[in-house]
């Protein structure tokens, strides 16, 4: 098996140690390691908040920055759309290769290179003087810049969350809305202030404070906290000095009876079986659905696997391991859910942000102004934030449905996109926006979560990462049409009734996720080969 072999060729890569700069002193046996659940993960979840929240100042209000200077030109709205999605598709793209950087560089390292890139870009648009310079500077640049540090803030928290994992996500994920929520009116007012171009030079240098955000990205190691009862007392020492700005999290890591409360595998539910990529990662059926995996335990050794593939891994240059942890963790597209939870997401990001670009341009055309697009805006994003925490904090609770209130979502949301094109009235327009929204909210408080409810934390990277992938071929395919559709038809109601259908696409595709899971239980009996 292909992919089997890929794995096996990246040991080092595919098996981070957690415990190799403990205290030496610690008998390899008690060597467990667990979440620190407080302490600095707040300080982290505080720094991926920030960048999540200047992230979508930029990144998911295009429409308010832009559709103004883009009419002046007589800009159509297919070129607009293009401009859009070629940013969302690099956006989403850098999701699979983010696992294999920060193995090579760290969390950090990536995060402020793509600061520099994010605030690089949106600088040099305050400069251009055509659409197609947009397409250099915002598609590719500020595309780039953040879609690594959205992806990256999505990434890092639950490493550093168990019992709390839920609402650390609700409080994370209502940040990601303040974009929306701050980002409109602080734009239209800089745009009366300060034009155009003053008002994106001012932009350029607020989203360089992702910077911050991602100064705090420690590796987990530095903060893990023992998880034995015996070790109490017993100081975790952590040579900062000894220990590489590469935040060695797995996703690939062995079960073990002994600690159910790791920071780094939360298995998927009972029903759900284990995961194709992930052979040696079997589960008790006797646990509960939030049994955490134990941490690989090191052994020194020089006669350990791991000490002999070292020298086989230093061989293959950066680029070639890149490559190969990439690949690997692509094939966990072979499993069913996975290809479920990437297609729903690609519809999902597909039609809520085309819709929120889209908004502005329909808005000011039925003789709205720019101020009541930013009021409609801003007043869906504080549903969506209320809605993301209320929502997220639930997800703890063992009777929460998650695919229940993703597919309620889907529906709450073609409801409202179906709703807008029927009202005229600024007063309703926004109360439908309001509720747009609220489906919004629901969907994005546990997106990230249900991925790792069906397919487990060891898992969580490689899904996210080909989840990404699939999504931005989507902006590339789908995510144009309803300018195509606009421009055909000279509507934006027909437009809208496009984007409307995605989600309802989406919701019957959570309703064959039973399906997929008992293909893949079907899949899921040990292969010898693989002993």
């Amino acid at each position: 098996m292909e992919c089997a072999k890929t794995e096996e060729q990246l040991p080092v890569a595919k098996r981070r140690r957690l415990d190799s700069h403990r205290e030496p002193g610690l008998d390899a046996s008690e060597k467990d390691a667990r979440a620190p659940d407080g302490g600095w993960a707040w300080v982290v979840l505080i720094g991926a908040s920030l960048i999540l929240v200047l992230v979508d100042t930029i990144g998911q209000c295009f429409g308010v920055v832009f559709s103004s200077f883009l009419l002046d030109l007589g800009t159509d709205l297919t070129t607009s759309t293009w401009i859009f999605n070629i940013a969302s598709f690099l956006w989403s793209i850098t999701g699979p290769f983010l696992g294999p950087l920060e193995n090579e560089f760290g969390w950090r390292s990536v995060a402020l290179v793509a600061s520099v890139v994010l605030a690089s870009g949106t600088i040099m648009s305050a400069f251009v003087t055509s659409a197609g310079m947009l397409f250099l500077t915002y598609s590719t640049f500020v595309g780039l810049g953040c879609g690594v540090l959205y992806n990256i803030s999505c990434m890092i928290v639950p490493f550093y969350f168990n019992k709390r994992r839920g609402l650390a996500n609700g409080v994370l994920m209502a940040w990601e809305g303040g974009g929306q929520f701050l980002g409109p009116p602080l734009i239209n007012f800089l745009q009366d202030e300060y034009g155009f171009r003053g008002a994106t030079l001012v932009l350029g240098a607020i989203v360089f404070n992702c910077a911050v955000g991602a100064a705090v990205f420690h590796p987990v190691e530095w903060h893990l906290k023992p998880s034995d009862e015996k070790l109490e007392g017993v100081k975790v020492e952590t040579s900062k000095k000894n220990i590489s700005d590469t935040p060695q999290l797995s996703n690939k890591i062995r079960d073990s009876p002994k600690s159910p409360d790791n920071v780094l595998s939360r298995q998927p539910r009972e029903e759900m079986p284990a995961s194709s990529q992930s052979p040696n990662a079997s589960r008790d059926p006797d646990r509960s659905p939030k049994t955490e995996l134990e941490v690989p335990k090191l052994q020194k050794s020089q006669d350990s696997p791991a000490a002999k593939e070292d020298p086989k891994r230093h061989e293959d240059s950066t680029i070639v391991r890149l490559i190969k942890s990439t690949l690997s963790d692509l094939c966990i597209l072979k499993s069913a859910r996975a290809i479920v939870i990437a297609l729903s997401i690609t519809l999902t990001l597909n039609a809520n942000e085309n819709f929120l670009n889209v908004l502005p341009f329909a808005m000011q055309e039925a003789g709205h102004s720019l101020h009541d697009v930013a009021t409609g805006i801003s007043v869906s994003a504080i549903c969506s934030m209320v809605t993301r925490v209320v929502v997220s904090s639930l997800t703890d609770s063992p009777k929460f449905k998650m695919r229940v209130f993703f597919m309620a979502g889907s529906l709450v949301v073609a409801a409202a996109m179906l709703a807008f094109t029927q009202l005229d009235d600024v007063l309703w327009l926004t109360v439908v926006l309001g509720v747009w929204g609220t489906g919004v909210g629901i969907i994005m408080s546990i997106y990230v979560l249900i991925m790792i409810d069906y397919m487990g934390l060891d898992d969580f990277v490689p899904t996210f990462g080909a989840t990404m992938l699939v999504v931005s071929f989507g902006y590339l395919i789908i995510g144009p049409i309803p300018g195509y559709v606009r421009d055909a038809t000279d509507s934006y109601t027909a437009s809208t009734c496009c984007l409307a259908a995605m989600m309802v696409v989406n919701f019957i595709l959570w309703a064959f996720m039973p399906l997929a899971v008992s293909w893949d239980k079907r899949k899921s009996k040990p292969d010898p080969r693989l002993n």
